[in-house]
């Protein structure tokens, strides 16, 4: 009986032995095959980093291709125009020389093209003398004439004095013409003839428009004779009997000269 035990525990013993045995071997073959499978991709890794090119091919063939790319495009015009579907850009031109009168850009261009005169230097502009003639500002009868020599009644002062300039009747809101070519060099205001335009004749004659509103013109203006200068204002209170008119002087020299001399 204890003899059979005994061989029991021996074969027991030779299967536990036999056990371990075994599990190294396969241990080792398992890490044999990894061994081998690293090795292998570390060759195919090295196999391919030698294929593949170095940096320095990698620009020199970048250089290449751009060298050819440029060669074949300097004989080539430049395709300016744009994509289907996509806006042309705005391209400014710098060529205005080409550009005239007869090829306005806009509406308002062609009709400014149609009414175009040609411009006219300040010298040949001004030329008023002793036998020019002025065109009235208005259309209206006098209400106090020019008069240097002697006092006349002005109703709404109740008072005489003289009279540098002349009084030409016209309802507020009439339109007020140059009466000749000149230069706008004053635009003024004072109580006696509100809103005033002076303007230079040339040859020393001027010409002030009074008792005006909604100008037309300003200081530096060269305007021919028949220029829409402004609108007929209320008289102020200087004038309120006289009634709605424009003032007009005329001067040469600095010393007031009758404009009915020169009115034709």
């Amino acid at each position: 009986m204890r003899r059979h035990k005994r061989s029991l525990l021996l074969a027991l013993l030779l299967c536990c032995v036999s056990a371990v045995a075994m599990a190294g071997i396969y241990r080792r073959e398992i890490n044999r095959h990894r061994n081998e499978e690293l090795n292998d991709l570390v060759e195919m890794k090295e196999a391919n980093e030698d294929q593949l090119p170095s940096e320095e091919e990698i620009s020199a063939l970048v250089q290449s291709a751009l060298g050819d790319e440029n060669a074949d495009s300097a004989g080539e015009p430049e395709d300016t125009t744009a994509p289907a579907g996509e806006p042309v850009p705005f391209i400014e031109e710098t060529d205005t020389e080409e550009k005239t009168a007869a090829e306005p850009d806009t509406i308002l261009g062609e009709a400014a093209a149609e009414t175009a005169v040609e411009p006219v230097s300040e010298e040949t502009l001004l030329q008023f003398g002793e036998d020019s003639v002025l065109a009235w500002p208005v259309q209206g009868d006098v209400l106090s004439m020019f008069s240097m020599d002697r006092t006349v009644y002005f109703p709404t002062l109740a008072q005489y004095k003289y009279n540098p300039g002349m009084l030409i009747q016209g309802e507020e809101g009439t339109m007020v013409y140059a009466g000749a070519d000149g230069r706008v060099i004053q635009i003024g205001q004072s109580d006696e003839l509100g809103c005033t335009v002076t303007m230079d004749l040339g040859n020393s004659y001027t010409v002030k428009y009074g008792q005006l509103k909604a100008l037309n013109v300003k200081e530096g203006d060269l305007v021919t004779a028949g220029t829409a200068i402004g609108l007929v204002a209320a008289p102020t209170k200087y004038y309120v009997v006289e009634g709605d008119h424009v003032y007009m002087e005329l001067q040469h020299e600095g010393v007031p000269v009758d404009p009915l001399d020169y009115l034709d």
